[in-house]
């Protein structure tokens, strides 16, 4: 290739063909760009927003899906810290994990009379911490995306709580204070659903900000991205940039939609390449860990693509995806390369016209020759897998409301208390009116839901054959064969008054199964009786 132009157009023909176009540009969406390395990326989002603000005001139902950067109001799916600097740390003056050791910070904080209550809230942060997150390993993909300090943090936690218990607050060292007021400024109340930020505090918080703002040093102004509807900031994700804001997840498919609109703007103003492209810094964790590992396996294919290579051995490269998934890729990978001597390996028989020749291996040797016959036949020829907020004291949390959930669904009955709190902590509580869909009969699953509250039904087919097979219960899960299949949803799931659900994203759940073998035993057969289960009530229904 002779230019950056003609690289660029390949590696699009390459991501388009093998069906990651898509996901890259999500993930992009998510991602913070620096201005500098991407020449006019941020002036073109700028202009995107404007667009996308003038849609969000001609959409009612859709503006309420997104918590915006208001200066007189809280974002509650903003940070503490983000919510009081009002903007994002450039650098670490105002680190939101350390702003308890900032001194201008602690001294707006003791005049606003709330030092004392976030000392009392970063305690019971840092037991909640510990308890979700202390026996996990060092790379645990899901410590790494909902924890929010790092290992070593979470050690020195452990005698912190120690010194708490023999003491009083007032009496803990300052350095110990400050580490319990920065985890305070770390939490999000829509995120973390611990109820210690109360709406009585947001307000206190807005007054807190306010004072902040009006004798911040001029020798800070630097160190904030401050939230500017008229600038592009930095330290947000392309997505928090073009909407000025937070995507609100309590609002079920509230991601979806908004991503929907976003995209078709972007398309609209010919930047989903731009985006894309953007997408190839992105972190992905060491090996690739935050991504899905049918994802992962697509990538390093692509980049193996890329180099238009002569001789191509794929080696069981694709053992994440499905039969017809591999299939669909093979097939791309042979338009793309027609040149290139391809070596597919593989545990399935592929259909053998595609190949000159096919060889069975065993231990090995090779077995067999595979030669197509007729069309669909071969020949073998032998050679030789939002409740009310709660104070510290005033008993248990959301979260803690959530893992009792969890705790009555037979699914679950193999997990410990500190595995079920770890996959309330990571699940999404979502509400939904009467008469919307949870999910539809026929469509990709991604999650499961566990019914916290509200009724709800289960039903399949449509209209006049329309027919009630289940009206779950408080705690009873549903769509859980999404969690360990890739089948599409066998029947449709709506609320009949309000509904509150824990929405359990596959890719959590199959994180923790992974790291414990008795637990996927376990699960693996809690999930064929539920399936038997299933099976008989359609059966009584039909």
């Amino acid at each position: 290739m002779g230019s950056s132009e003609e690289l660029t157009h390949w590696w699009m023909k390459i991501i388009r063909s093998l069906g990651i176009e898509d996901l890259l540009f999500t993930r992009a969406l998510n991602m913070k760009i620096d201005p500098a390395e991407f020449p006019g990326l941020s002036e073109n989002i700028l202009n995107a927003r404007h667009v996308i603000e003038a849609k969000l005001e001609e959409s009612p139902d859709v503006k309420d899906l997104v918590h915006f950067f208001d200066y007189d109001s809280y974002n509650v799916n903003a940070s503490v810290g983000s919510n009081v600097i009002f903007g994002e740390p450039t650098d670490q003056t105002f680190a939101l994990n350390s702003l308890g050791e900032n001194d201008y910070v602690s001294r707006v904080l003791e005049e606003s009379g709330l030092t004392e209550r976030f000392l009392e809230i970063g305690l019971q942060v840092a037991r909640t911490l510990v308890d979700l997150f202390s026996d996990m390993e060092l790379g645990h993909p899901i410590f790494e995306q909902y924890s929010f300090v790092g290992l070593d943090d979470l050690e020195n936690l452990k005698p912190l709580l120690e010194k708490a218990e023999r003491c009083a607050l007032s009496e803990l060292p300052a350095d110990d204070k400050k580490e319990l007021i920065s985890l305070t400024f770390q939490l999000i109340v829509d995120r973390h659903r611990l109820g210690y930020i109360s709406e009585e505090i947001q307000q206190e918080l807005i007054k807190v900000r306010e004072k902040f703002r009006e004798n911040l040093p001029q020798e800070f102004d630097s160190s904030i991205a401050f939230f500017d509807r008229e600038t592009f900031n930095p330290q947000l994700s392309l997505q928090c940039n073009l909407l000025m804001g937070r995507i609100n997840l309590a609002r079920p498919r509230a991601e979806e939609r908004l991503c929907k609109l976003v995209c078709g703007v972007l398309d609209e103003q010919g930047l989903r390449e731009q985006v894309i492209m953007a997408a190839t810094t992105m972190s992905v964790g060491i090996g690739g860990k935050r991504l899905p590992l049918p994802m992962r396996q697509l990538i390093a294919l692509a980049r193996s693509l890329v180099k238009k290579p002569e001789i191509l051995i794929v080696n069981d490269a694709l053992n994440a995806h499905s039969r017809e998934s591999a299939d669909e890729v093979r097939r791309a990978v042979f338009e793309l390369l027609p040149e290139t001597t391809l070596i597919w390996m593989t545990n399935e028989t592929p259909n053998i016209a595609e190949f000159d020749q096919v060889l069975v291996l065993r231990q090995g040797r090779i077995v067999e020759s595979l030669i197509e016959q007729v069309p669909g036949e071969q020949q073998a020829v032998a050679l030789d897998e939002s409740e009310d907020a709660v104070s510290p004291e005033e008993g248990p949390t959301i979260l803690d409301a959530e893992t009792e959930a969890l705790a009555e669904v037979p699914l679950f009955s193999a997990m410990d208390r500190t595995q079920l709190k770890l996959l309330a902590f990571s699940a999404q509580r979502v509400t939904f009116v009467p008469g919307e869909e949870v999910f539809h009969q026929g469509a990709q699953a991604f999650a499961a839901y566990v019914v916290l509250k509200g009724q709800s039904e289960v039903v399949v087919g449509e209209g006049e054959h329309e027919t009630v097979i289940n009206r779950p219960k408080e705690n009873e899960i549903i769509g859980e064969m999404s969690l360990l299949t890739d089948n599409a949803r066998s029947a449709s799931f709506r609320a009949v008054d309000e509904l509150t659900v824990l929405r359990i994203k596959k890719d959590v759940f199959l994180n923790l199964v992974e790291h414990d073998p008795h637990l996927a035993l376990e699960l693996s057969r809690a999930m064929s009786d539920r399936m038997a289960q299933m099976m008989h009530k359609i059966e009584e229904a039909a």
